[in-house]
């Protein structure tokens, strides 16, 4: 069944899938939280991690459900939302997104890694769009929305997008380079 995304409060509408957050009703939860829900062979350092463990063990409970949803927007969370929009893609392209939300979410990057250079141009280009056409990070409070409901639009933007830059690290240049060439300035300088 392909599944597709939902705002977090359509959550208990139909079975969903919780990622990157914690909600009363979840179909399943995957989340690297402390305390989620998380079934414990499916528990990872990210959420993406957990959701990227879920798609190689098809049988788990409530991976079936049709719905995904995560409570607010940020790169792990992002990720593991679209892996389960786009699993196959996603299975094929596991280092790189494991990476991509190790980065976003803790700010670490193996430079050794083959693909550490595609991961910072992907969290480069959610970061730097992200604050052009919506709001900072967790900002929804400064403009008097409940991060909840307004990460929903982030999702509906990125989620369509994401594979062209996942499988052409070259796209949209313009959109992550700045924050990319920076990076990699402050890693330099510290070597």
């Amino acid at each position: 069944m392909q599944k597709h995304f939902v705002p977090f409060q359509q959550l208990r509408q139909q079975p969903t899938i919780v990622v990157d957050s914690v909600g009363l009703g979840a179909a399943l939860t995957l989340a690297h939280w402390r305390g989620a829900a998380t079934p414990a062979p499916l528990r990872d350092d990210t959420s993406a991690g957990s959701v990227l463990r879920a798609l190689r063990a098809p049988a788990v409970p409530g991976l079936s459900a049709a719905a995904v949803t995560a409570n607010h927007f940020d790169v792990d969370g992002f990720v593991g939302v679209w892996s389960l929009l786009n699993p196959a893609l996603a299975l094929h392209h596991e280092p790189l997104l494991r990476l991509t939300a190790i980065l976003g979410d803790f700010r670490e990057l193996d430079w050794q890694h083959p693909c550490a250079d595609h991961a910072l141009r992907l969290v480069c280009w959610l970061n730097a769009l992200e604050k052009e056409l919506f709001y900072e990070p967790f900002g929804a409070p400064t403009l008097r929305r409940r991060e909840d409901e307004a990460s929903a639009e982030k999702f509906a933007w990125f989620l369509p997008r994401f594979r062209e830059l996942l499988e052409n690290p070259e796209a949209d240049r313009a959109a992550w380079e700045p924050g990319y060439a920076r990076v990699r300035r402050a890693a330099a300088a510290l070597r």
